[in-house]
């Protein structure tokens, strides 16, 4: 519904809906690709970042809140209790297990890739169908009124959307 004016106007260009549904579809499916891109590199550039703006708010917070550093350093003294400056710390000895998560996370990134494909294959079909998915839903009203509430809702839904972004230059 939300992409029907985009079909329409396409086909006004006397563009067929099949060609125009797949130059939408290739629109929207590129403005995500650029999207997540874009939001990768940011995500990327934070991160390598990060140990430098936790150094900064940590200064910071030091600097508003003095008591925080005093508590820091009994906090660490009580944890040093019962220790004599000869006597050495004992070495505490870390087990790594073999984890399952990269296998995992392939495979729910398989199950959401294959969930994105059938996605844009149903989507695709939907746009490429015309007027197909609202001549079935009018056949499945039960009541002449309920039909024509049906299209009158569908119009108004794709009017609406058609106004909202003829406002956007």
């Amino acid at each position: 519904m939300t992409l029907k004016p985009l079909i329409c106007w396409l086909s006004q260009c006397h563009i067929p809906p099949a060609l125009s549904a797949a130059v939408v579809l290739c629109f929207l499916a590129s403005a995500a690709g650029i999207g997540l891109v874009q939001l990768g590199r940011l995500a990327m550039a934070w991160m390598n970042e990060a140990s430098q703006h936790m150094a900064d708010l940590r200064v910071r917070v030091q600097r508003l809140f003095p008591q925080t550093a005093r508590f820091s350093q009994a906090a660490t003294a009580v944890n040093n209790l019962g220790e004599s400056e000869g006597e050495q710390k004992k070495v505490t000895t870390v087990e790594l297990k073999i984890s399952h998560v990269p296998s995992t996370f392939i495979n729910w990134t398989g199950s959401f890739l294959g969930g994105v494909g059938e996605t844009l294959v149903l989507l695709y079909l939907l746009l490429a169908s015309g007027d197909l998915f609202i001549q079935k839903l009018v056949r499945v009203m039960p009541t002449l009124r309920d039909k024509k509430r049906a299209v009158e809702i569908s119009h108004e839904i794709q009017q609406n959307i058609s106004n909202s972004c003829s406002r956007f230059p």
